[in-house]
């Protein structure tokens, strides 16, 4: 779908799942196989709904370009910092 893109403002192509938070920022809570278990609250009680491959996304918001090259930046930045390099940090220093 073209329309305008809610971060750079430019009428383009439109992508059909942006998340909005980033797939690494789940990855402590996908089984061996890739999958999120969905569970359902209720007063009281907790019921397994399934399972998810993805974590929660938005239709039709932000273009290619801004969903994977200028947010996929700052994912893999953020990634490294958080997962990777922050720990590698302190022990150089």
């Amino acid at each position: 779908m073209v329309g305008i893109c809610r971060l750079c403002y430019e009428e383009e192509e439109l992508c059909k799942q942006s998340h909005i938070i980033p797939n690494f920022m789940y990855q402590d809570l996908f089984d061996e196989k890739n999958r999120m278990h969905l569970i359902q609250s209720e007063v009281g009680t907790m019921k397994k709904r399934g399972y998810r491959q993805s974590g929660e996304f938005d239709t039709d918001i932000l273009c290619y370009t801004c969903d994977n090259e200028t947010l996929g930046k700052l994912d893999r930045y953020a990634s490294l910092i958080l997962y990777d390099g922050y720990p590698k940090i302190l022990e150089k220093s």
